[in-house]
């Protein structure tokens, strides 16, 4: 045989043995995850090791099955069959990405495999805090501490690798209230977070439990829980609106703000050398009341002729107060302060309105009149009563002359029997105003007192820092738009009424001669 004919005998030989391996079957390789069917490539994100099925078949014995966790060699079978089946616990890294990568080989040099990935989850979320304290990210925070404010924030990142779905904050506030033991609880939780988180939570003064605990998507969950401590060491803020230095009012409004840096207890007034004292602000116990760090109060106060030295005291929950005092002179005369404010004639009636307050009265009338005759052509009691320094107000409708002016009258009897009239004069068509009917006033207290001055009405609303002092008496009114203001004192019972009615009927026989 020659030489080529035996290397075209070896090409045949290597041609064939070749064409067998390319020819041999492929095993079939089929895994399961937790009884799930898992295809090469697929993703699986579990909370616990899970159950790890593999299934093999081959037309020739199978020589290995090599199990690889993260490239190491983990398992290996040697079937010596065509079939091979088996189920076991996959022991994977906690909060890792761990690939599974699975080879069948069999006699005949076929080969098939598998890879799948698989995050395991098994624990619960860590926390780096960065207030009220710091700690580290997979460290715990400590389990007591203390603060002297009451409002915290709690703040920090977390440390998850499926991510944290909720963070809920529990506070347990421990106090006594008449010597029985209580415990004041608030729940607050915070949902899809992030990578980070910042909750405010309010504590009560003294010892609080605080719980946090952190859940992530695969529901594992970690807890920390925190015993604080509140120490307050500041007295309360006390903040007072504005009042007068002196008054006609015989009460008078304290209004103010009080807070603290853990939180305000009560608030109070007195007035030195006086039994007036009360409550402005409640107490309502040390129970954690985020609401009381900041306590607007505002109350009216009755005052004492002369002067009044008020003290407003505000107490914390620690017991420590700060007090704000003001004086105020309360100028007791029995003169009270009157204003028609506005008047309109019209259609045989005219409207009109006004107020009588300070000084001290007992009866409030209003009536319209004829000027020219003297008629009263209107009357109405607005106040009889106990004697009062209050606003009494009236806002009245009365008849009117049809065709010529009317005279609106006001009168107000104090508590020493002295009656006191305003009045203003109104045409047909025309108006009165408040800043032509309340301008000034003459009432004749210059006449008792000796001293002559001038008094303002204010026709605002009051308020504890609007309440105005009138200093003096006496003056006159000053009117515009067709209208005019007589102010008159008439004294009390006796000779006082017989002159008065004296010149009247003297003024009306002189007008009828006239006519």
């Amino acid at each position: 045989m020659s030489s080529r004919v035996v290397l075209v005998v070896v090409l045949l030989v290597v041609t064939s043995v070749g064409a067998g391996v390319a020819g041999a079957d492929t095993p079939s390789l089929s895994l399961t995850v937790d009884g799930e069917q898992a295809s090469s490539g697929q993703e699986f994100v579990l909370n616990r090791n899970p159950d790890f099925g593999i299934e093999a078949s081959a037309a020739e014995p199978i020589e290995s099955v090599v199990v690889r966790l993260n490239g190491e060699s983990v398992r290996t079978f040697s079937p010596d069959g065509t079939e091979f089946s088996r189920v076991f616990v996959a022991q994977l890294e906690d909060n890792e990405q761990n690939t599974v990568n699975v080879i069948v080989r069999d006699s005949a040099g076929g080969v098939e495999s598998r890879q799948i990935t698989i995050t395991k989850d098994g624990v619960g979320p860590f926390i780096g805090f960065e207030s009220p304290f710091q700690s580290q990210l997979g460290s715990r925070p400590p389990t007591q501490a203390s603060e002297t404010n009451s409002r915290l924030t709690f703040a920090g990142s977390f440390e998850d690798i499926t991510g944290v779905e909720t963070i809920a904050i529990e506070r347990r506030h421990f106090y006594t209230t008449l010597n029985e033991e209580r415990v004041a609880t608030s729940n607050q939780q915070l949902s899809d977070p992030g990578s980070s988180f910042s909750m405010d939570v309010f504590l009560g003064y003294g010892r609080n439990e605080i719980t946090i605990t952190m859940t992530d998507r695969l529901q594992n969950t970690r807890t920390y829980t925190i015993d604080f401590r509140i120490n307050d060491r500041s007295a309360p803020e006390l903040s007072m609106d504005e009042t007068p230095t002196e008054i006609r009012n015989s009460s008078i409004v304290l209004s103010g703000q009080a807070t603290d840096n853990v939180q305000v207890d009560e608030v109070t007034y007195s007035i030195e050398g006086s039994v007036d004292s009360a409550t402005l602000v409640v107490s309502e116990g040390d129970g954690a009341d985020p609401a009381r760090q900041s306590i607007d109060f505002e109350q009216r106060v009755p005052l004492g002729p002369g002067e009044n030295v008020i003290r407003v005291t505000a107490r914390d929950v620690s017991g420590r107060t700060s007090t704000v005092r003001r004086t105020v002179v309360y100028n007791d005369t029995v003169v009270p302060e009157m204003s028609i404010a506005s008047a309109v004639s019209e259609s045989g009636s005219v409207r009109f309105d006004g107020f009588v307050r300070y000084g001290s009265f007992k009866r409030v009338s209003v009536e319209t009149v004829d000027p020219e005759t003297g008629e009263t052509l209107d009357f109405k009691q607005v106040y009889q009563g106990e004697t009062t320094g209050g606003n009494v107000s009236f806002d009245e409708q009365m008849a009117a002359v049809e065709d010529g002016p009317t005279e609106v009258v006001v009168r107000a009897v104090d508590n020493e029997d002295e009656e006191h009239v305003r009045s203003v004069t109104v045409e047909p068509g025309s108006r009165v105003d408040a800043s032509s009917a309340s301008n000034e006033e003459s009432d004749g207290a210059g006449e008792r007192d000796g001293d002559a001055g001038t008094e303002s009405d204010n026709a605002n609303d009051e308020s504890g820092g609007g309440d105005s002092a009138s200093n003096g008496n006496g003056g006159s009114d000053n009117n515009s738009g067709g209208a005019t203001s007589t102010p008159t004192v008439i004294p009390g019972f006796g000779v006082g009424h017989a002159l008065v009615a004296a010149v009247s009927a003297a003024l009306l026989l002189a007008r009828r001669r006239n006519r």
